[in-house]
């Protein structure tokens, strides 16, 4: 199968000083890993667009900011992001890679795949987001991107699913209070950047599409499929999405080693082969793939799984499972009576499995 990738062309000009997880050669890894996996990939370098578009999603004061401080002060801004003299350009076309990833499905593809770096879902309207001491590698907002220009082109509402293994605080604050981004975030409870929690479902007419699961570090391939499945079709069920974005990170692969995490490459593509299952039960017209984290066996192994399985190839699924009485039953629990009493309408089934 054929795999077109919306790469920047000269991502590699973004590179850390020193050793640093988010590194030009991501980007290596993955497209090695998806060629070995069987997939024929096919490199595009995206039209690259004026900076105007990142003012989609970030106020014109952090985007000037940014180009500035990448000009004259190149290093690092914060304990965990660096910045080169061409990050700036490097950034805006990863963004225009989001960007023509969702022109595209606006155009009627089902699948559109950006596979840019730097990263993005940490990065708010104004840089740092919902008091985060740092970016978290990242400068703009690729996925938020995405999600507004589909809703430009009239795709309402978005559904965002963010599964990478740090909390998309810098997606949740750009779409705080509009209600037509379903934001769903599942996330490692204990690490980076300390956000997200099940309280915190958007503000004003948005209250209840903001929705944030903390994964605890005893759960695993089971229980993270048990959440995903219900917390998906509930919302799905209720808000009929016309479209979804995937910030897909995949630093939660039991070989990144990067937190409490440890989730299989098999998880991957059920992930994948669910939310296929998903958009077409629920005529989803396409969706938009994000690349987030992921720095080694994530992208190696867990990529090329979650691609197979969202492009409808066979795996083994996993049943997913939660035990009662356990503390990831408890917020899940906890994050239904929280949703329902804030959405009319919304069930969320937690009694069975759907496998």
């Amino acid at each position: 199968m054929t795999l077109e990738l919306l790469v920047p062309s000269k991502h590699e000009l973004h590179s850390p000083p020193s050793y640093h997880p988010e590194r030009p050669e991501r980007i290596e890894i993955a497209i090695k890993g998806l060629e070995e996996a069987g997939f024929e990939v096919k490199v595009v370098h995206p039209e690259i667009r004026g900076p105007e578009i990142i003012k989609k999603v970030h106020e014109g004061a952090y985007v000037e900011h940014l180009r500035r401080i990448c000009g004259e002060r190149p290093g690092f801004i914060d304990a965990d992001t660096y910045v080169t003299r061409h990050s700036f350009e490097v950034a805006l076309e990863a963004a225009s890679c989001a960007y023509e990833a969702a022109e595209r499905v606006a155009e009627g593809e089902a699948l559109s795949i950006s596979l840019a770096r730097p990263p993005g879902h940490h990065a708010g309207r104004s840089g740092r987001a919902m008091s985060c001491a740092t970016l978290g590698f990242c400068l703009i907002n690729n996925s938020a991107l995405a999600a507004a220009r589909l809703l430009e082109r009239g795709f309402s509402p978005v559904l965002m699913l963010d599964f990478d293994l740090h909390h998309g605080n810098g997606t949740q604050e750009i779409f705080w209070y509009n209600p037509e981004v379903i934001h769903i975030d599942l996330h490692d409870a204990f690490e980076y950047p300390g956000t997200g929690k099940p309280e915190d479902l958007g503000g004003g007419v948005a209250r209840g599409t903001k929705v944030n699961v903390p994964i605890f570090p005893e759960s695993g391939d089971r229980e993270y499929a048990f959440i995903l499945e219900r917390v998906i079709i509930a919302l799905a069920d209720r808000f009929k999405p016309k479209v979804l974005v995937l910030s897909a990170g995949f630093d939660a692969h039991e070989g990144e080693g990067m937190g409490y995490l440890s989730l299989s490459s098999n998880l991957y593509w059920q992930m994948g082969s669910f939310l296929r299952e998903v958009t077409e039960q629920f005529g989803i017209r396409g969706t938009v793939v994000v690349l987030e984290g992921g720095y080694s066996e994530g992208l190696k192994h867990g990529l090329p799984s979650f691609l197979r399985g969202l492009s409808g190839m066979s795996g083994e699924k996993i049943k997913g499972e939660l035990a009662e009485g356990s503390r990831q039953y408890g917020v899940l629990i906890s994050l239904r009576k929280l949703l329902e009493d804030a959405v009319d309408g919304l069930r969320i089934e937690v009694g069975k499995s759907l496998y």
